[in-house]
């Protein structure tokens, strides 16, 4: 394992900076986001800012609903009330292109602990196969833990699917 995260480790920062050497358009949107990121306050209005600006209305939602939040159908409505107070100049959203925020301002901290739990259990059972399926298990789950990141991917139907179907496939039981 440690030496797995020791090739991790140097081999995605080398793809990285390969890719933004020798490919015009990864080159092309980095600079982009990196620049969208330093001027986030002076117009929130690009596809990084929008983020940003959707991540910091949530966590405002998420500070004054941390128990249970507003519930599965207030996002929206809740997100158009806060968004009027502090960004009344941007675009209101129905959801804030992260999993983890989606589920802390719809379900509150038992929301997030069960969406959290859910991965828990994926290591857990990964730790007690004996072939080489493991391996596998676990990109899988780290895969959905870093997209979810960015995106509402057990909101949308498709990749929601996608992940039970394959959570179904890999962590079936062979007895």
């Amino acid at each position: 394992r440690l030496k797995a995260l020791l090739v991790v480790s140097i081999l995605l920062p080398l793809v990285f900076l390969a890719g933004y050497r020798f490919s015009h358009v990864f080159k092309q949107r980095v600079d982009v986001a990196c620049q969208e990121v330093r001027q986030y306050h002076e117009n929130p209005n690009t596809s990084v800012g929008m983020r940003l600006l959707f991540w910091r209305n949530s966590w405002e939602i998420i500070r004054q609903h941390p128990w249970l939040g507003v519930g599965t159908g207030g996002f929206a409505p809740v997100y158009a009330e806060i968004n009027r107070q502090r960004s009344p100049s941007s675009i209101a959203t129905d959801n804030p292109h992260n999993q983890y925020v989606e589920a802390a301002v719809m379900l509150g901290i038992p929301g997030m602990l069960a969406l959290l739990s859910i991965f828990a259990v994926q290591f857990r059972l990964t730790a007690t196969f004996k072939d080489d399926w493991n391996h596998l298990c676990v990109a899988f789950s780290v895969f959905y833990l870093v997209i979810m990141l960015f995106a509402t991917y057990m909101t949308v139907f498709e990749t929601g699917f996608l992940f039970s179907l394959f959570t179904a496939i890999l962590y079936a039981n062979d007895q």
